[in-house]
């Protein structure tokens, strides 16, 4: 199961990386004219645009460090998970020869609802910070 989530998790990093690297190579130059252009047009207003991008930034900081908090959480859920299934596989004849599969299965949905709430609170934490990106 540990090997499972490395693989998945080092495989998306690598799938964002390729969309995030471009437009940050392009990133000085794109501040450096938009600045000159929004200080030529709004003069002074300009601070306050940045004073309040400077607050969304910090609040997309703060929430990028819950989301990578909560997603080492739900890995070692999702672990947890796994090893059940795993440990369910192997010994699967003493398991139906005891009759213990509704136990098992019981024990496997609670790991999985244990899973599945820190995908939640992932996919709402992703929520507030596309709100607060496009805001």
């Amino acid at each position: 199961g540990e090997i499972i989530n490395f693989i998945e998790v080092d495989a998306d990093k690598i799938c964002q990386m390729a969309f995030e690297f471009p437009p940050v190579a392009r990133l000085p130059i794109q501040l450096v004219f938009s600045m000159a252009f929004l200080f030529y047009y709004f003069k002074y207003y300009l601070f306050a645009a940045i004073g309040t991008a400077s607050v969304l930034m910090i609040g997309n900081y703060f929430l990028a460090k819950c989301l990578a908090k909560n997603e080492s959480l739900m890995l070692k859920r999702k672990d947890n998970r796994m090893n059940l299934i795993i440990e369910v596989i192997n010994n699967i004849k003493i398991i139906k020869l005891n009759s213990w599969v509704k136990y098992f299965m019981e024990k496997i949905n609670t790991e999985r609802n244990r899973e599945l709430k820190y995908v939640k609170r992932t996919l709402l934490i992703n929520t507030v910070q596309l709100f607060l990106n496009f805001a």
